[in-house]
């Protein structure tokens, strides 16, 4: 009786043992997270007006353009807003900024 008390002990410290997932650093601000947000919300709603043919081009326009601006690949954004995606409190929190900033553009 005794062992099995010791075991489920043992099991219950390795399982409380367990390594936080280290927190993924993002190469952009908050606030430029916002703003990179805000820019593909727009791009995206340009889109469905035109052809399969033109919104893949624009969509690459789009991306050479956040490149530009962000100073980041097509691969490096979509990472970005992945890592975002991934955290739901710091997701909740720039698109929160993006209503803010989206509201103050009217």
């Amino acid at each position: 009786m005794r062992q099995i008390a010791y075991l489920v002990l043992i099991l219950l410290m390795i399982g409380a043992c367990k390594q936080p997932e280290p927190k993924v650093i993002s190469k952009l601000t908050d606030e430029q997270l916002a703003h990179l947000m805000l820019d593909l919300q727009f791009s995206e709603a340009t889109l469905p007006e035109f052809s399969r043919e033109r919104q893949d081009s624009l969509k690459k326009l789009y991306f050479r353009q956040f490149a530009s601006v962000y100073k980041l690949s097509e691969a490096e954004i979509k990472e970005e807003v992945q890592n975002l995606e991934d955290d739901p409190d710091k997701l909740k929190m720039i698109l929160e900024r993006v209503k803010f900033l989206a509201d103050s553009l009217r």
